[in-house]
């Protein structure tokens, strides 16, 4: 064998090598990246045993959190006083034909001091699992609306005043008794101008609050809704208790 080929060979040998060399870090490499892929799925299985044994944890507390928020049942928040001024007139009337003529000196005149006492209250007895929305980080509450009840009311009739013309008649009891009524009717009809029922609703938002940060909730992750945000006229039949039997007291000095 001549120098020549020797050194052909030696060269082939020398590639060989270096492929072998080169195979066996491809190999390498392969099964290090085998490793790792096998660690991230063993690790990932970790963490969803994990999560799941933390939602059972967590719904054990929402059930003592659902508990705990039906218990307040009738929860009141607001209270508000109303003072109201009933006041009316009338005229004695002759009817002639389609006319009405007023008779003179039979027109009158009275005004009337009403208290009335109203309380808003949040019916929790129907909250549930349903009023809950959470991914374990964020939470939604959402509240039934808020109620008003009128409580009791009361009239001053050493404050009631009265101007009656020289031939007319005085106001009747039973005729005070249907104004004390109207002024009543009047005083619920008008709670949408009061913000009572806004308020029973921060009322209620700072109830719920605490008890959700004591679960571990972030406040800034803590949202609390009403069936409803903003209320008019048409909701006012289901919102106010208007209990007119309610016994209209007397105040007496």
């Amino acid at each position: 064998m001549d120098k020549t080929n020797y050194k052909a060979i030696f060269e082939q040998i020398k590639k060989n090598k270096k492929a072998l060399g080169l195979t066996f870090l491809i190999l390498l490499f392969l099964g290090l990246l085998l490793f790792l892929i096998r660690s991230c799925e063993t690790e990932g299985t970790l963490v969803e045993n994990s999560v799941k044994t933390e939602d059972v944890k967590l719904g054990d507390e929402m059930e003592k959190l659902i508990f705990r928020i039906q218990n307040c049942s009738r929860l009141y928040t607001t209270e508000y006083k109303i003072h109201k001024i009933i006041t009316h007139e009338d005229q004695k009337v002759l009817k002639m034909g389609g006319f009405k003529i007023g008779i003179p000196l039979t027109d009158r005149h009275i005004a009337i001091p009403m208290d009335a006492t109203l309380k808003a209250y949040v019916d929790l007895g129907t909250f549930s699992e349903k009023s809950i929305k959470t991914d374990g980080e964020h939470i939604l509450i959402t509240l039934p609306d808020p109620h008003v009840e009128v409580t009791s009311t009361m009239v001053d009739h050493d404050n009631t005043l009265t101007h009656n013309s020289f031939i007319s008649s005085n106001y009747t009891a039973k005729e005070q008794e249907q104004l004390h009524r109207k002024g009543l009717k009047s005083i619920t009809e008008n709670i949408l101008e009061t913000d009572i029922l806004e308020n029973a609703k921060l009322s209620a938002t700072r109830t719920i609050v605490p008890m959700l940060t004591h679960m571990g909730y972030k406040e800034e992750n803590i949202r609390i809704t009403f069936s409803k945000e903003r209320f008019d006229a048409t909701d006012l039949s289901r919102l106010v208790d208007s209990n007119y039997a309610t016994p209209i007291e007397s105040k007496r000095e």
